[in-house]
């Protein structure tokens, strides 16, 4: 009976705990759809590892775990979501296949390279496309490249990382 008691007790105070959490992370997006994720993941040398997450009134969180979690809020221009969204297009991303790693869509294969996760939603669609950078060697390839890279140019030209 005991045991039953400190069960229910435990699961109600961690129900409480993911509402709250629900709760703070509701209240840093508003209701405002999310637009583009980008994630880079590390590889086994230590690259650092984020995630920027860019939402449709422009607001935008950072997530950088070089070493610690730490999240943080900016804003881009309107004009400047355009022209991401523009790339996107150009890219082609929303026909792109939603998987890019050895054995799936890859002329070549480079060992020990990063991970990359983009979300996007544009056009009333959106996909997600896995790419482990080490796989190349198509034009679908190259043009994922391209794309994270302005991106990173993005990030980098916002100061959106430390």
């Amino acid at each position: 009976m005991k045991i039953t008691i400190i069960v229910l007790i435990l699961f109600c105070v961690c129900s409480c705990r993911v509402e709250n959490e629900t709760k703070k992370s509701g209240d840093l997006i508003g209701l405002h759809q999310l637009l583009i994720k980008f994630e880079k993941q590390e590889n086994q040398y230590g690259y650092p590892a984020y995630a920027v997450e860019i939402y449709s009134d422009g607001s935008v969180i950072v997530q950088n775990r070089g070493g610690s979690l730490e999240t943080k809020k900016a804003a881009v221009e309107k004009s400047r979501l355009d022209g991401l969204s523009a790339e996107f297009d150009r890219a082609g991303f929303l026909n792109l296949s939603g998987r890019y790693v050895e054995g799936d869509n890859c002329k070549t294969i480079i060992t020990h390279e990063q991970t990359v996760t983009i979300f996007y939603y544009g056009g009333g669609a959106n996909k997600t496309i896995y790419h482990y950078l080490g796989c190349q060697g198509t034009d679908e390839t190259e043009g994922l490249r391209q794309l994270e890279k302005g991106l990173e140019d993005f990030i980098r030209t916002e100061k959106l990382l430390d």
